[in-house]
């Protein structure tokens, strides 16, 4: 009876902090404009309320509704370039794979490969774990409503987070 209350503990400890987080994850930019000067990147960063059709999107995935937990966009390893950004648009299976070798090694879930022209953006998204990518094209973000457009990039990303599923565990 010891042992088994012992092992029920246990189990119970190890259950209580499995908990959930969202993805972390690397953007590089590779449009003409910077998505990281828009007002709809620069309020997600802030925080803005979720849209309901984003929240939904989110909560749908295994984050349970946490989405993005950590964004790295400036010290990215070596070799996450615009460049290796421009290969991954044009669907070149190397780059996926060099990709994702360098995700592995920086416990990362996914990379976003974002282009940003005349307010309308496209989103690419790349998981550490599935070699199928995720495309969300022309989304158009308004220049007179920035939360409408904060919200808008916010599900465009959840949408594009798809291939991150595949292996992804907190």
């Amino acid at each position: 009876m010891k042992h088994l209350t012992i092992l029920l503990l246990i189990s119970f400890h190890a259950s209580a902090f499995s908990g959930i987080r969202g993805y972390y994850i690397f953007m590089i930019n590779i449009g003409s404009e910077s998505i990281f000067a828009a007002p709809a990147y620069r309020l997600g960063v802030d925080g803005i309320e979720r849209s309901k059709r984003a929240s939904q999107c989110w909560n749908a995935g295994p984050t349970s509704g946490q989405g993005l937990a950590m964004t790295t966009r400036i010290r990215v390893p070596p070799g996450i370039t615009k460049e290796l950004g421009e290969q991954l648009f044009s669907g070149d299976q190397n780059a996926i794979k060099k990709s994702q070798f360098i995700m592995k090694q920086n416990s990362q879930d996914g990379l976003y490969v974002v282009n940003l022209h005349n307010n309308k953006v496209t989103i690419l998204g790349v998981g550490a774990n599935n070699p199928t990518t995720k495309r969300i094209s022309n989304v158009v973000l308004s220049e007179t409503d920035q939360t409408k457009a904060a919200q808008d990039f916010d599900y465009a990303l959840c949408l594009a987070s798809k291939p991150f599923k595949k292996g992804f565990g907190p």
